[in-house]
């Protein structure tokens, strides 16, 4: 996980899991917030102290949008729902078209 963290960040610098060695390493990761490790979706945020998941108001989230009956090319349903908000992933099902007349978009 080391490698692909230095690599899919840009790292000049080296960190452990996760402290990094430069401030402005830090800053790029935290600033683009959502990342995509081994196709699972992390959000990276600044250490809190005495930080307890259960007591955290969540503030966003990553959803799935459905466009039920629509069926198009995965640049053409980018455009689309950026308008919405900055798409994340479109289905791979969608991608390859395996879907019919049903495509989704993660957001």
């Amino acid at each position: 996980m080391h490698g692909r963290l230095k690599t899919i960040w840009k790292l000049t610098g080296n960190f452990e899991v996760v402290d990094f060695d430069l401030l402005q390493d830090r800053e790029n990761v935290i600033s683009r917030g959502l990342w995509m490790i081994f196709d699972h979706y992390i959000v990276v945020q600044n250490w809190v102290l005495d930080f307890v998941s259960s007591k955290e108001i969540i503030k966003s989230t990553l959803v799935w949008l459905p466009f039920l009956s629509l069926a198009m090319e995965e640049n053409l349903l980018l455009a689309l729902v950026i308008v919405i908000y900055r798409p994340v992933k479109v289905d791979i099902r969608t991608a390859d078209a395996l879907r019919g007349k049903f495509v989704r978009v993660f957001v």
